[in-house]
């Protein structure tokens, strides 16, 4: 909803969200909110294209968890999705820039990124906010570094936000 707000008069937000409860509830929000610059893609992202299983937490937390439900104490249902790697998406729905992506994809992020390697090269490239934590990596076998190692491969610096709103390289 705020990059609904933030984006300029021409602009568009693209959100890709597999969970067929988070899509109901983003549904809801942003009709409350008059965000009708947004699309919703009942979709989600990855390095290759297809099927998965994905692992919807039947409780207040909200979240899916692939390849296993092992991240919460919570009960789960195992949830069938379409997998779609970002650059495909793209290219067939001819958008060609890209300013902002926010990811948070509970530890799929680095598989994400391994699908998005033509927008992650295109200038200007796009300013990422990515969530990077082992807690959520581990699951997915790889720690939460690989995430800044592959970006900063293709010559993206880091920064962190710090409590009061700067930034540290």
């Amino acid at each position: 909803m705020l990059a609904s707000k933030k984006v300029d008069r021409g602009g568009r937000v693209i959100a890709f969200e597999p969970s067929p409860r988070e899509r109901e509830k983003l549904a809801r929000h942003l009709a409350w909110n008059s965000c009708g610059n947004v699309r919703v893609e009942e979709t989600a992202l990855g390095e290759t294209e297809g099927r998965a299983d994905f692992f919807v937490v039947a409780s207040k937390e909200t979240g899916l968890q692939q390849p296993a439900s092992t991240q919460t104490k919570h009960p789960t249902r195992t949830l069938q999705v379409q997998v779609k790697r970002l650059d495909d998406y793209l290219r067939t729905s001819q958008i060609e820039r890209v300013d902002f992506i926010k990811l948070d994809v509970e530890g799929a992020e680095l598989s994400v990124l391994k699908g998005a390697g033509e927008i992650l090269e295109c200038r200007p490239r796009p300013i990422l906010l990515c969530e990077v934590q082992d807690l959520r990596t581990k699951a997915w076998g790889y720690p939460a570094l690989e995430i800044i190692k592959f970006l900063a491969s293709r010559v993206m610096a880091w920064f962190m936000l710090l409590e009061d709103g700067s930034l540290r390289r």
